[in-house]
C-alpha cells in the first residue's frame, strides 16, 4: 500500500494482492518505523456501515470503508473508490482508494510484480 497526502486528501494505492485481501475482509497495514521507539501504521479495513471513516490515534492511521463497496470493485475494471469523510469542515476530508497500476516508464529499484497491469493511456501513474 502507498500512502499519499496533499492538503484535505488522503490518497491509498493498493496492489492486486491488497485489493484481493480488503475484498475478503481482512485488514491492508502499513508500517513505517520513525525511530527505535515509533512505528507509523496505516490500516485500511472495511466495516459494516455504508460511510467511510478516517481516524488519527497517536501513531495510527485507522481508515475503515464500506465492505460492500470493496466486494465490487476488487473484480471490475473501476479504478478506485472516492469518499468525502465528514471531517468538521465543509468540504471535508476526500478519500481516495485505488489500484496502483504499472508505470508506464519502468523506475529503478520499483517492484511492480504485485501492481495492476496499466489500462493504457498518455500518463504515469507514478
Amino acid at each position: 500500500m502507498k500512502l499519499r497526502l496533499k492538503g484535505d486528501t488522503v490518497r491509498l494505492r493498493l496492489t492486486q494482492t491488497e485489493v484481493k485481501q480488503l475484498a475478503e475482509g481482512l485488514p491492508v497495514e502499513l508500517e513505517t518505523r520513525i525511530d527505535l521507539a515509533t512505528v507509523f501504521l496505516v490500516r485500511l479495513q472495511t466495516w459494516h456501515l455504508a460511510v467511510a471513516s478516517v481516524v488519527l490515534r497517536e501513531s495510527t492511521f485507522q481508515i475503515q470503508v464500506p465492505a460492500g463497496d470493496t466486494t465490487a470493485w476488487a473484480d471490475s475494471m473501476q479504478e478506485g473508490l472516492e469518499y468525502r469523510v465528514d471531517n468538521g469542515f465543509p468540504e471535508g476530508l476526500l478519500l481516495w482508494v485505488e489500484k496502483d497500476f504499472n508505470c508506464l516508464k519502468p523506475r529503478p529499484g520499483e517492484d511492480e510484480s504485485d501492481h495492476f497491469p496499466h489500462p493504457g493511456g498518455s500518463t504515469s501513474r507514478c
